[in-house]
């Protein structure tokens, strides 16, 4: 038995897109949690009237904001450089930015 394919249990954990394509083609039902900070950012602009365009890896991401007249979310170490986006995703930074 391979210790990695859980397949004595019922709940199964995994990651990133091949683990939820794989538990999509079993028929599981998914759960996403992310850890860090940028679900709860989302959560926190769309209810303060803000829209989220999600971008796969693939596509390019300054074509789809410049075709819906939106901004770029870049990673935080890339601001100087990318733009000045990022510091909006902290919750905090949205709540802050919503009093304005």
């Amino acid at each position: 038995m391979n210790i990695f394919t859980q397949h004595p249990y019922r709940c199964r954990l995994d990651w990133g897109r091949p683990g939820t394509q794989q538990a999509a083609e079993r028929g599981d039902i998914l759960i996403i949690v992310d850890t860090l900070s940028f679900s709860t950012a989302v959560a926190t602009a769309v209810h303060h009237g803000g829209i989220i365009h999600p971008c796969a890896m693939s596509d390019d991401p300054v074509r789809l904001a410049q075709s819906i007249g939106g901004e770029v979310a870049v990673n935080r170490r890339e601001v100087p450089e990318k733009g000045r986006f990022s510091s909006r995703l902290r919750p905090s930074s949205s709540l802050y930015q919503a009093r304005e």
